[in-house]
């Protein structure tokens, strides 16, 4: 693809007018120009198509739209911003430089499980293979790093806890086969065993539910004063009690929240005992599990929440924009100087980070 072709297809794509072919077609040839760039540096043209991007990139600075992208979907395969780490043309500006002198790492695998007992294993540290028995119920550490409660017995009354620290995630498969993937600073509670004629546990956080079918034995969830009931689906469940509402998304199946029912494709939103349903960009709410944050319109102050619970961050605000909204994606692999350089390119937001404290400013 020459200079002129991609222009044309990057303003096509700005104004959203791109096909999927025509997206993966751009985010492609980024990808392998990067490559290209980075063993042939006096590839000329690449250079001026890259300062072509960036010039069309900074002239949406000036849109009035409350909405401010990152830079989009480019290179989603590889994560956004991949030229960062092929030489830094796009967002590696003096101000990245300097936050990146302080800079903190994404989070990563960590969790800690809470037996019967009181006993506290950090799974983080620990060796593949048995971690703990709870009677004949074996508590495995598999080679992927997953939890997994293996084995059956009587023990429907004794309960473990799976939780992740700030800057931690971690997967646990539950003694029934249900899959359950935690957020930073979430938290499982359940039986070691669970009853013939029901399957309860309890959360703190946000996670990402894969339940295992059984009809005669039904899935709940208690989340707060919300009840999730469930039989065999796929759903998100966030319920930080720091955020105003708690939501629960459907990917898959069939959920009912405080006894009312949401199809795939909905969102049940819990405030003040009462539940409002809505459709929902199950992609982008999703998207955490995969390893990359999707922001759509989204709050400026939910978005720092999920910041900070990933990055281990204290959030101080100084007349920072009220109604900013953010749009965009970007890997949760990248450093936090990487993510705030990027939303510093919206022109309506910059930051100070002292230590692990973060300063939002207009």
């Amino acid at each position: 693809m020459n200079r002129k072709e991609a222009q044309a297809l990057i303003e096509k794509y700005n104004r959203g007018e791109a096909s999927p072919e025509e997206t993966r077609l751009l985010e492609n040839w980024f990808v392998s120009e990067s490559a290209k760039q980075q063993a042939e540096p006096v590839n000329e043209n690449y250079a001026l198509i890259q300062q072509e991007i960036w010039d069309r990139i900074s002239a949406q600075r000036s849109q009035p739209a409350k909405t401010r992208r990152l830079w989009p979907r480019i290179a989603a395969a590889a994560s956004i911003l991949v030229m960062l780490s092929a030489g830094g043309f796009f967002l590696f500006k003096p101000k990245q430089q300097q936050l990146a002198k302080h800079d903190i790492p994404a989070g990563g695998n960590k969790a800690y499980i809470t037996l019967a007992g009181g006993q506290r294993i950090n799974v983080t540290d620990a060796r593949t293979g048995l971690l703990a028995k709870q009677g004949h119920v074996q508590i495995i550490k598999k080679a992927d790093g997953k939890i997994a409660y293996e084995g059956k017995a009587d023990l429907s009354n004794v309960y473990n806890t799976v939780s992740t620290p700030v800057s931690g995630q971690h997967s646990v498969i539950l003694p029934d086969g249900t899959y359950v993937m935690l957020d930073a600073e979430s938290s499982i509670t359940f039986p070691v065993q669970f009853a013939p004629n029901k399957r309860e546990v309890k959360l703190s956080g946000h996670a990402w539910f894969v339940v295992k079918y059984n009809k005669q034995q039904p899935f709940s969830v208690l989340a707060g004063k919300t009840l999730v009931n469930d039989l065999g689906t796929q759903f998100d469940l966030n319920a930080y009690p720091d955020e105003p509402a708690v939501t629960t998304t459907l990917v898959e199946g069939s959920v009912a929240v405080n006894h009312k029912t949401i199809i795939p494709g909905q969102q049940a939103l819990v405030q003040d005992n009462q539940v409002s349903i809505a459709p929902a960009d199950t992609t982008a709410i999703t998207a955490w599990k995969d390893g990359n944050f999707i922001f759509r319109n989204q709050d400026l102050k939910v978005t720092m929440r999920q910041l900070a619970r990933w990055y281990g961050l204290t959030i101080n605000y100084d007349h920072a924009p009220e109604h900013l909204q953010i749009g965009g994606n970007i890997s949760r692999s990248r450093n936090l100087s990487v993510v705030l350089a990027a939303m510093e390119q919206t022109g309506e937001v910059h930051f100070k980070l002292n230590g692990r404290e973060l300063t939002v400013t207009q």
